[in-house]
């Protein structure tokens, strides 16, 4: 019982220093030097194009990043005071992340598809999977910018243009890193993106050093309460995973 308990802190522990990490990459995206540069640029945009930004960039990034990808889009959105029009961003932005499981080399869906049909060849599933996500996100685009999706594309390249060469070098950074260690996506972020971060705020000198990690630690201080929460589900769920009674109950 206590080694299963153990297990599900192990995760807790993990995911909760993900979260950490998470904080730290938004806070340090904010100040990079060409945020302000793409902050004008979405903001330059309409609400239906900033949507098939959102769309796009998150699915995109969520491939290497997974939920990572809120962390790097979120800090170049500018203020939006209208309720209605958050929730379809943040919707955009769920959708964007939720539809990368279909291709992505990081994620246990596609680990689970290869235990399942050790037969399939990898080609055929990563590009059944990447057509299957262009076709999700190319609908939703459509459907929210009709003929402006293309021109919404095209500005969404562009807007990130200013920050493209530290976003490439830290995403490359965790491929590289899961290729040569084998470790998880989630742990190749909490061993690669600090490195990221601290790059930048050395680079940066000693004022963005002060506000990003300011600003990241007073964000973290204020989800202790959800992280208690998560962690208790965890051990829970570790528990009940090996209950007999529970997976006889599964099982019928």
């Amino acid at each position: 019982p206590f080694s299963v308990v153990a297990r599900g802190f192990e995760f807790a522990v993990a995911f909760s220093a993900f979260l950490a990490v998470l904080q730290f990459v938004r806070a340090t995206v904010e100040f990079l030097p060409g945020a302000t540069a793409s902050r004008g640029l979405f903001a330059g945009m309409d609400a239906l194009g900033r949507r098939v930004a959102i769309v796009t960039s998150c699915h995109l990034l969520s491939v290497v990043l997974s939920i990572g990808a809120f962390a790097i889009v979120r800090p170049l959105l500018p203020q939006e005071d209208d309720p209605d029009e958050r929730r379809r961003q943040a919707i955009n932005a769920l959708r964007g992340v939720c539809t990368g499981i279909y291709w992505s080399p990081f994620t246990v869906g596609i680990g689970f598809i290869f235990f399942s049909f050790p037969q399939l060849p990898a080609w055929q599933v990563f590009s059944t999977g990447m057509v299957v996500a262009i076709a999700i996100i190319g609908a939703s685009a459509l459907a929210q910018g009709g003929r402006r999706s293309p021109a919404a594309l095209v500005a969404t390249i562009g807007a990130f243009r200013p920050i493209l060469a530290p976003l490439i070098a830290a995403t490359g950074a965790v491929v590289i890193t899961i290729a040569l260690t084998g470790l998880s996506n989630l742990q190749a972020t909490i061993v690669v993106m600090p490195i990221f971060c601290l790059y930048q705020m050395l680079k940066g000198g000693r004022e963005r050093t002060w506000r990003v990690t300011s600003i990241a630690i007073e964000r973290m201080s204020r989800a202790g309460d959800d992280m208690l929460v998560f962690t208790a589900a965890v051990v829970l769920g570790s528990i009940l995973l090996e209950s007999r009674p529970v997976l006889d109950t599964i099982a019928h």
